[in-house]
């Protein structure tokens, strides 16, 4: 018994694996033939679908259009019918596409059935696979009996080998690129390129004249103006098609003789159609035919196939979509447009794809090669140094990251003593410039240490050196005469002095003359430490060894001593020099 080759659902769990691309939820059919515009809007209600729209307008196309020129004119044309589609979706006719029905070895893997196909559908093809575009369909594994030289063969050799029938449709990559530049000039996202004839044989299930577990073969008879399209379906898919061309009669001037003749012309490609399928012994004998509804012909071109056909007991029947999709405009319908694009709106949303869809066509699988393994490990090992070098680089960036988090806190902390480091680094470059200088700085010090006198006269304010080789001394006194004596010792110890006036000041301390002498030094000249005399002791009311707290207890004894003595002496003590005046005018 023949099993059925479950290739959708093998397709399905794949898009599903992969998430290769989402299934619509709605979606509209256009059809273009000439001037003539045909659109249907569908989306999915529940597990099925539901058509919200079907109309019919006509396109001013001037002759020689391009695809470009058609595509702008389409995209003003919707947008004046309010007409706004998410996804859309063509179907393209019988006389565009060569079919083939081919006999493959049986493989669950569909690229291995696509590269079966692609192989052999190339001998048949009149131009280059290159420029073609193959889609199929698989409707069923059937068992062939193998040819067996010996009778002694094993039941194993004689087992019958299964093998897939498969329905290949091909059109020129020409062909797809003209609807979609036409979309891309509308405005439009396209997302199917079906298959008409294919179409056709879904719309006999949507519309419940074919039921589900349906499993014979029927055939569909479609009349236009000028051509018969006769399509075989078996069960769920499209096997057989085939279109021929009727002679040419005006349609206003038909008499009767006229009339007879063409009912027997479609009759007679119908039985040719019949004895040439079956001959093929494809996928059966046919047990029905189905005519679409063509006007007034219908009932004669019913009554004409009976009459052929009742001998071979085949049924004939008519097929009417405009009744069964319930339509509000059921008059001067395009019956064969509007049952192939009602298959097409019901493959992209009932099955989430269609079975022949040359937008989205079946990709074989690479080859098992030698060559193909060592790309695939190529580009492993590609991948895995990417990843390597991702990994030791997110590795190098969180470490370096904490490091810097641990140096910047470490700055933060120290740029809080930045201050006394800038001083600190001032008073260094000072040290080294007085060392570079060899002026002896500190050999002048001790030198001016043992010359100046005791601090209970006179006192140095401010010590300071500069650029020019010189010393300035800020001194206060208690008496002018201390800092004429001083400046005579200065002078008798070898130094060169600039001393401007003494100037009297007030205060409570009791020094009450002040000045500034700046030493010039010669360059090189040391000062001979050996002449120095023995530092006088320190005196007894010296302080600079005591404690904080017997230096504020000495201070405060200070105070009260000077509270006790009279106004004159406080007054004395506070501006010494005005007491020594006063004294003076005293004497004389």
């Amino acid at each position: 018994m023949a099993e059925k080759f479950n290739i959708k659902n093998l397709e399905k769990k794949v898009r599903e694996l992969l998430n290769m691309k989402k299934a619509p939820t709605s979606v509209a059919v256009l059809d273009l033939a000439g001037e003539e515009l045909r659109l249907l809007y569908a989306a999915k209600r529940g597990s099925g679908m539901r058509i919200s729209r079907y109309e019919e307008a006509r396109l001013e196309v001037p002759p020689m259009a391009k695809d470009k020129e058609l595509g702008e004119i389409l995209g003003k044309k919707l947008k004046e019918l309010k007409f706004h589609p998410g996804g859309v979706a063509f179907g393209v006719p019988r006389s565009e596409v060569m079919l083939r029905q081919m006999m493959i070895p049986f493989v669950e893997n569909e690229g291995e059935a696509a590269s079966m196909v692609h192989f052999q559908i190339a001998r048949d093809l009149p131009f280059r696979s290159e420029d073609a575009v193959i889609d199929f369909s698989i409707q069923i594994a059937k068992e062939q009996p193998k040819a067996l030289d010996s009778p002694e063969a094993s039941e194993a050799e004689k087992k019958p080998e299964k093998q897939l029938q498969i329905t290949v449709a091909v059109v020129p990559v020409m062909v797809v690129n003209r609807y979609r530049e036409i979309c891309k000039a509308a405005g439009l996202k396209l997302i199917a390129l079906g298959f008409q004839s294919d179409g056709r044989a879904e719309s006999l299930h949507y519309c419940g004249v074919v039921p589900k577990d349906f499993t014979e073969t029927l055939m569909l008879l479609s009349v236009t103006e000028d051509t018969v399209i006769l399509d075989v379906v078996k069960g769920e898919n499209l096997v057989f098609s085939r279109e021929a061309s009727l002679k040419e009669s005006a349609p206003n001037q038909k008499d009767k003789k006229q009339e007879e003749e063409r009912i027997e012309q479609i009759t007679t490609e119908t039985v040719r159609c019949l004895h040439s399928y079956e001959q093929e012994d494809l996928q059966g004998q046919i047990s029905k035919i189905y005519v679409m509804n063509m006007g007034a012909e219908t009932a004669q071109v019913l009554d004409s196939l009976r009459a052929r056909t009742q001998t071979a007991g085949i049924g004939v029947e008519e097929f009417n979509p405009a009744e069964l999709l319930q339509l509000k405009n059921k008059e001067n319908l395009d019956t064969l447009s509007l049952t192939s694009m009602v298959g097409l709106a019901a493959g992209i949303l009932e099955k989430d794809h269609l079975s022949i869809d040359f937008l989205n066509p079946k990709k074989p699988t690479m080859p098992n090669t030698g060559k193909t393994r060592q790309a695939v490990l190529a580009v492993v090992v590609v991948l895995m140094l990417f990843g390597s070098f991702f990994i030791i680089r997110s590795h190098v960036l969180k470490t370096r990251t904490a490091e810097l988090a641990v140096v910047q806190e470490e700055f933060n902390s120290l740029s809080k003593n930045q201050n006394l480091w800038r001083q600190n680094i001032i008073q260094a470059l000072s040290l080294r410039a007085w060392q570079s200088g060899e002026l002896h700085w500190l050999d002048h010090l001790a030198v001016l240490s043992t010359l100046l006198p005791e601090s209970q006269e006179l006192y140095v304010a401010s010590f300071s050196t500069g650029a020019r080789s010189n010393i300035v001394l800020s001194v206060r006194a208690t008496r002018s005469d201390i800092i004429a004596k001083l400046d005579a010792q200065l002078r008798e110890a070898g130094y060169r002095l600039k001393t401007p006036a003494i100037t009297p000041v007030s205060g409570r301390s009791g020094y009450g003359f002040q000045t500034s002498m700046e030493l010039l030094l010669s360059p090189g000249a040391k000062p001979d430490l050996e002449t120095l005399g023995v530092a006088p002791e320190r005196p007894q009311d010296d302080i600079s060894l005591l404690n904080a707290q017997q230096r504020r207890e000495m201070n405060q004894k200070a105070a009260q001593a000077a509270e006790a003595q009279s106004p004159q002496q406080q007054q004395q003590r506070r501006n010494p020099a005005r007491a020594q005046q006063q004294a003076g005018r005293g004497g004389r």
